[in-house]
């Protein structure tokens, strides 16, 4: 499907027809008219290229991506601790030795090979030495 505005068509190839008329530019003339360009292009880029860009410039525009990437992660966490919260695994309760080897250490009663050997012995093993 083509789009066109026959008006602005017919002065656009007026506009052609005009220029490749006319005889070839002087460097005079094409001085004036780059000077002119420039001239009223100025405002133009002065505005474009702003001042000092601050955070508030970069959040503003990384807004359109990281709100809507911000809520599809909220829902993603909201639905993983919600399948995890129901699901039938039964929960891991730490091995005795693991008990003990924790509360030997946090009272500081018991040695540091005495806390290796608890926690690498079997389930249901005691030390040996009757504690």
């Amino acid at each position: 499907m083509k789009v066109t505005n026959p008006v602005r068509d017919r002065w656009l190839a007026g506009l052609l027809r005009r220029a490749t008329e006319q005889p070839d530019l002087s460097a005079e003339r094409q001085r004036a008219l780059a000077q002119r360009i420039m001239l009223a292009a100025m405002p133009l880029l002065d505005e474009r290229a702003g001042g000092p860009r601050g955070v508030w410039d970069d959040i503003e525009r990384w807004a359109g991506m990281l709100i809507p990437a911000g809520t599809l992660t909220a829902i993603a966490a909201g639905l993983s601790l919600l399948w995890v919260s129901t699901s039938a695994m039964p929960s891991a309760t730490p091995a005795a030795g693991t008990q003990t080897a924790l509360i030997g250490a946090a009272t500081n009663n018991v040695t540091a090979h005495d806390l290796v050997d608890l926690l690498v012995a079997p389930d249901g093993a005691s030390r040996g030495d009757g504690q």
